[in-house]
């Protein structure tokens, strides 16, 4: 395996990167949120591990709802349906999150449901 793929493998989940825990639409508008003064930001795809695609982090601004300040990760490009995390390089990494065409179908039905 690539050393550099086994270290990522081993980054820990922190809550310095954010990403939706439903998912997204594979061709709609993505961000993620990064709360650390962090400028590169890898999306990778967790079945393989593999950098699906390299960002980079917004400009920071103050979050009034938090009191954080914090960064935008716009991974719109990404639009391969799969299950990914967001890495901050010597940080961690996101809890996983999936890209798939009917990822809002059973939160739709479970609240429908309720």
């Amino acid at each position: 395996m690539n050393p550099l793929a086994l270290i990522a493998l081993m980054s820990p989940v922190t809550d310095a990167a954010k990403a939706c825990q439903v998912g997204y639409l594979p061709n709609e508008t993505k961000f993620a949120v990064v709360t650390i003064d962090a400028t590169d930001v890898v999306v990778r795809r967790t079945s393989d591990n593999f950098p699906a695609l390299p960002v980079k982090a917004g400009a920071p601004f103050p979050d009034p709802d938090t009191g954080e300040t914090v960064r935008l990760v716009d991974f719109t490009e990404l639009d391969d349906p799969g299950r990914y995390e967001i890495e901050v390089p010597g940080v961690g990494r996101s809890y996983p999150f999936t890209i798939r065409g009917d990822i809002f179908a059973r939160p739709f039905r479970l609240a429908m449901r309720s």
